[in-house]
């Protein structure tokens, strides 16, 4: 049995590593004088009946509950904290009384959040039931509950006084769920410890089959890693992000295959820590013989052929997955939930001129020369941010500038040969569901409700919001284009137009872009989150549903119902203005248009 001493700034506590630990229970907890007289059980249902009772067996207090939680994401919510939190008030729990935990991570997350706010901090010790939580989950302190909103929304910091990984555990757990814990061993030996790793590589056979001395030392030195890793940066200020090794690909690899069993998360880490390594090695962050080692390692694992799952055809899918990953940049700048947070939000200030552009430049400028000189502790992320917000600025400019050299842009079609169109009939009724957020479709509706609201919204849901009124709805650009310069607290006309017509296709240059609300839906709010935030009917709504609520024929919802079919009128405008569009690649006006607004 080996002994990981936990010193975090918030609270001192001991790992124990072994097996059979639980035999002697009684005796640890003396040792590590957690005194009690009371204690609540909570025992995840997948652990073997018999191994709750011995440890219920060794527990002596004046009274114990017992409390079975069915562990699956959708239990782990704020009912069941309500349920634990009842037994122990029903019970007169006192802060000096003890919650214990046998289960896996989500378990663990539960139980230890109940146990931070209770009485403001309940006794907690944590015994992990899986591979996965006894190098990962258990050392920490983080713990939380899904809500309506989204996973881990609601949480606390809260280290336990006691961490019991034994390994007897283990030896009922399936081998793809050993495999799963792996991942986490194998991705702290990358990021922490070569001399692991090479422990590892030798004795893989012996660690999967868990052999006891082999397991416990993976084990060990894994989470003496992590350890590091949370006394420095408890609360994920930065230090932390080393630990999403492999998870940006494997993230995306789970979500191509719509989290099927096919690929469960750690097998998902093991491919991905695989294509980090392939990339690695491309941008000369890799030396050769170090990225074979990884690469003989992983095919020992039979995790070398991601064709078993992806070819060709998937490959943009998983680039655009990766892009919307909730640790990269890229999400958070088209997502409506984060974006909010990410982006620089100074659009509104330079509008009103409380900030000129010219000293937004500067600084931006100043912020990419620190990171320059500073190539050690550089950030690629943070670097290519900056990078990214300085062509937007740019781009900004540019379309200031189209307004300046063409002003009736404002109520005029770039390019004349679009005058024909749009121009028959305006419907008045589809204009008014767009403009209060009653058209039917989730993401769309949610979009103007919160624009409404707020003033303001991120770059991808304007231009969603008027590509579906321009082509699904076919409204004239310049008869709604106004209520949305009354609404954008940013409002800049040389943006605002040319954007528009941009959206509506009528520039006569540009990509003719029509955005599909339901792809738009799946892809950017992919758990409804910012849909059940603003779209209150459909709160009820099951996540299966979410995005397409009429699909739901077991529950009715008090939402309006959609006004246009999405497919057929994505055709019949992409095919009108496909019909235009070629006939003037080469005319006269679009040669006159590319020379004043490209070239």
């Amino acid at each position: 049995m080996k002994i990981l001493p936990i010193n975090t700034k918030s609270k001192k506590y001991n790992i124990y590593i072994g097996n059979n630990i639980i035999s002697r229970l009684s005796a640890v907890i003396k040792k590590e004088k957690i005194n009690f007289k009371k204690i609540l059980i909570i025992a995840d249902k997948n652990v073997p009946k018999k191994l709750i009772k011995k440890i219920n067996s060794k527990l002596k207090s004046e009274k114990k509950v017992v409390y079975f939680f069915k562990s699956s994401e959708k239990n782990k919510n704020f009912t069941n904290v309500e349920i634990i939190l009842k037994k122990l008030f029903s019970n007169n729990f006192s802060r000096n009384d003890l919650i214990l935990c046998i289960g896996g991570g989500i378990a663990g997350d539960v139980t230890g959040f109940a146990a931070s706010i209770y009485k403001r901090g309940l006794k907690f010790i944590n015994i992990p039931s899986t591979l996965l939580s006894q190098v990962d989950s258990s050392i920490g302190g983080k713990t939380g509950v899904n809500n309506k909103f989204g996973k881990n929304l609601i949480g606390s910091f809260y280290q336990p006084d006691l961490v019991i990984s034994d390994t007897k555990f283990l030896e009922s757990l399936p081998k793809r769920e050993i495999i799963c814990g792996y991942a986490e061993i194998l991705k702290h030996s990358l990021i922490g410890n070569k001399k692991l790793f090479l422990f590892l590589n030798k004795n893989l056979n012996k660690i999967l089959k868990l052999k006891s001395m082999y397991l416990q030392k993976a084990i060990l030195e894994s989470c003496k890693i992590k350890k590091q890793i949370v006394e420095k940066d408890e609360k994920e200020s930065d230090l932390r992000k080393a630990l999403n090794l492999g998870h940006t690909f494997g993230h995306a690899y789970e979500a191509t295959l719509n989290y099927s069993k096919k690929l469960n998360h750690g097998e998902a880490v093991l491919y991905g820590i695989l294509s980090a390594a392939k990339l690695s090695k491309k941008l000369k962050m890799l030396k050769k013989n170090e990225f074979q080692l990884i690469i003989s390692h992983l095919s020992k694992l039979n995790f070398t052929d991601l064709s078993r799952f992806f070819s060709k055809k998937h490959l943009n899918k998983i680039v655009n997955f990766m892009l919307t990953d909730k640790k990269n940049f890229s999400k958070n700048i088209s997502s409506p939930l984060y974006s909010h947070e990410s982006c620089s939000r100074l659009s509104t200030y330079l509008a009103f001129g409380n900030i000129s552009l010219k000293q937004v430049f500067h600084f931006t400028k100043c912020a990419t020369d620190n990171f320059k000189a500073n190539r050690e502790n550089v950030n690629i992320i943070n670097l290519r941010s900056i990078n990214a917000f300085k062509s937007r600025l740019r781009w900004r400019s540019h379309f200031i500038q189209k307004l300046e050299d063409q002003p009736n842009i404002e109520s005029q079609n770039l390019h004349e040969a679009y005058n024909s169109i749009r121009n028959d009939s305006f419907n008045e009724d589809f204009y008014q569901a767009w403009r209060d957020g009653q058209t039917g479709f989730p993401l769309i509706d949610a979009c103007m409700r919160s624009l409404i609201k707020t003033g303001w919204i991120n770059f991808r849901m304007r231009a969603m919001l008027v590509s579906f009124a321009s082509n699904n709805l076919w409204l004239d650009w310049r008869k709604f284009a106004h209520h949305l310069s009354n609404i954008f607290t940013d409002y800049e006309p040389g943006i605002h137009y040319s954007q528009i017509q941009m959206q509506s296709g009528t520039t006569g240059i540009n990509t003719i872009r029509i955005y599909n609300p339901i792809k738009q839906s799946y892809d950017q709010d992919k758990d409804g989150v910012f849909i059940k935030r603003w779209v209150k009917e459909l709160q009820d709504c099951p996540i299966d549903y979410i995005h397409e609520p009429w699909k739901c024929e077991t529950k009715k919802f008090r939402y309006a119902p959609r006004i246009i079919d999405e497919i057929e009128t994505r055709k019949k405008a992409s095919s009108q203005l496909y019909s235009i569009k070629s006939k003037i690649r080469h005319s006269e006006t679009t040669r006159k248009i590319l020379k004043k607004h490209v070239s």
